[in-house]
């Protein structure tokens, strides 16, 4: 079974580069350009695995992180960021993984382990 992951993230052309990635691994890719845009897919459609920046306009994935775990706590949230948050605090809001912009994890391999639980 395919497995719908949904990437809320402002910029289009980091979106892009993670719907390329997640498309070649076999993913099925939803997209979302913030935590309110994000809310309205879950509502409407499976979803698997969220990816999600924290800064956003509209609904920043802190909210996104908070509404999610109090609706549907079995969806297992990757949260990323460029800005200088706190690592520890954002694991303990509920979420499954940490990843710093730029990239100096493999978030593909981040994603493999959630999308694979």
């Amino acid at each position: 079974m395919v497995k719908n992951i949904l990437v809320v993230e402002d910029d289009a052309d980091l979106r892009s580069v993670i719907r390329e990635q997640l498309d070649g691994a076999g993913y099925n890719v939803l997209e979302a350009a913030n935590g309110q845009i994000a809310l309205s897919i879950i509502a409407d459609q499976q979803v698997d695995l969220i990816i999600t920046d924290i800064d956003m306009a509209i609904k920043n994935g802190l909210e996104l992180l908070e509404e999610v775990k109090r609706d549907n706590a079995d969806i297992p949230i990757i949260v990323m960021t460029g800005g200088n948050h706190n690592e520890q605090l954002i694991l303990a809001a509920g979420a499954s993984a940490f990843v710093q912009k730029p990239f100096v994890t493999d978030i593909g391999a981040v994603i493999r382990k959630m999308a694979a639980a």
